[in-house]
Order: structure tokens, then sequence, then C-alpha cells
């Protein structure tokens, strides 16, 4: 498998994973406006938990090329003395 295959079997199990707790919410709810709530939160926190990953990750990726940027400035200081 090459990795866009992996990286789109990741994102299908994501879904599928969110749709089945939406559904196992709605289905334990009562009216229809409650279940229209439920979903919508549930949505909302998936969301803004995607968000959250996204940005984390750019900040460890980050600072591991601010410390092997710093790591190459050290050792090029270190011997061109």
């Amino acid at each position: 498998m090459t990795q866009s295959q992996v990286t789109s079997l990741i994102v299908k199990m994501r879904r599928y994973i969110v749709c089945l707790k939406a559904k196992l919410l709605m289905l334990r709810t009562s009216g229809h406006s409650h279940k229209l709530v439920i979903s919508g939160i549930v949505i909302v926190f998936h969301l803004l938990f995607l968000l959250y990953l996204h940005f984390a990750y750019h900040r460890v990726v980050e600072g591991i090329f601010a410390l092997i940027s710093a790591m190459f400035i050290i050792v090029y200081v270190t011997y061109s003395c």
C-alpha cells in the first residue's frame, strides 16, 4: 500500500467512527430537534479535535526543524573556528 492509500483508509475509518457515534446517540435520543442538536455537537467537537491535531502536529514539526537547524548551526560554528 502506498502512503496515499493508507491516508485515505485512515480518513474513511475516522468518518465511519464519527458517523457510528452520531448514529448511536441519535438512536438513544428521542425527539427530532434533540437528535439534530446531539449530532451537531458531535460533529463540532470532532472538527475541533481535528483542528487541534492539525495545528499541534505543525508545532511539533516546527520544533523538530528548529532543533535540527540549531544543531547544524552549532556544528558549523564549532568546526569553522
